[in-house]
């Protein structure tokens, strides 16, 4: 890469993209630009490299890449709020596919890197073994079938890669993202947090999403790789964590299972990646998100 060559980066508020975008300022200095949705303007109040607007918005994003030209862009903005998205389908559609869809048809002569979620998959089939970038896709989510649907569309760009991440863990920008945050937050009040024991993911630190987004983008990384730690966590297992982390009382954790919830969003079962090429792609060792 060039020293004249800029790097767009959108979702930098995200859990995901807010490490994402740091550690390639740190890298990249001067030459890294961000996207933040209009909401949370303070924080890059005196940044005029970071522009708000939400992916959607087709003729405000082309402003932004007419202003910036990048040559390469890290595509991390979508929503995953479970019970937002479950409630409002065409707004979700409207920002995870049709955003996506903006992103690839303006960054068509650059490189895009999509950073996508397991939540493509359902965790029941297959339930004893990982999932590989080889196996089916069977979301049973809003957030699932439209990240399912904007990776197709990633997939329709001559140069792009894909990272499906597990669930990401560390801090937030804001301090309301991310399981971590929205967790320990009602176990400090001594609010009832009802965790499941049967929802499994695979965990990985946001230190380490943003060290193999910078080796995979470096490398100019093509076609689906899966990015989640090396342990499997259910969501009551990061419950019981910060429990014993910050002494919390226990009588607040609550213990479930996904299938008696009776009006919540569907959730997904055993989730778990095969991060394995990744791995080897990027050199990455992730340490263990729990630890």
């Amino acid at each position: 890469m060039q020293n004249s060559d800029n790097i767009l980066i959108t979702g930098v508020t995200s859990i995901h993209g807010w490490p994402i975008f740091s550690a390639f300022r740190e890298k990249y200095k001067e030459r890294v630009y961000g996207v933040a949705p209009g909401i949370k303007p303070r924080f890059f109040k005196n940044d005029k490299k970071v522009f708000f607007c939400t992916m959607d918005n087709f003729s405000k994003v082309k402003e932004i890449f007419d202003k910036v030209r990048p040559k390469a862009v890290v595509h991390a903005a979508g929503v995953c709020d479970l019970d937002r998205c479950e409630g409002a389908p065409d707004f979700t559609y409207q920002v995870n596919v049709l955003g996506t869809r903006n992103i690839v048809a303006l960054s068509k002569d650059s490189y895009l890197l999509y950073i996508s979620t397991d939540l493509v998959f359902s965790g029941n089939d297959p339930i004893d073994r990982d999932y590989s970038e080889s196996s089916l896709c069977d979301p049973v989510s809003v957030v699932g079938r439209t990240f399912m649907e904007a990776e197709n569309e990633v997939l329709q760009h001559k140069m792009s890669g894909i990272m499906r991440l597990g669930l990401p863990i560390g801090p937030s920008i804001t301090g309301t993202k991310g399981a971590i945050d929205f967790i320990a937050k009602r176990l400090s009040k001594n609010k009832r947090m009802t965790l499941f024991h049967d929802e499994i993911r695979s965990l990985i630190t946001t230190r380490d999403v943003a060290k193999a987004a910078l080796h995979f983008f470096d490398k100019r990384g093509e076609g689906v790789f899966h990015c989640g730690g090396p342990q499997e966590y259910s969501l009551y297992d990061i419950g019981a964590y910060l429990v014993r982390k910050h002494g919390y009382q226990e009588e607040f954790l609550i213990r479930s299972s996904r299938f008696d919830e009776k009006n919540g969003p569907p959730r997904i079962g055993r989730a778990v990646l095969d991060s394995t090429k990744l791995y080897k792609f990027t050199g990455l060792t992730p340490s263990d998100a729990l630890k």
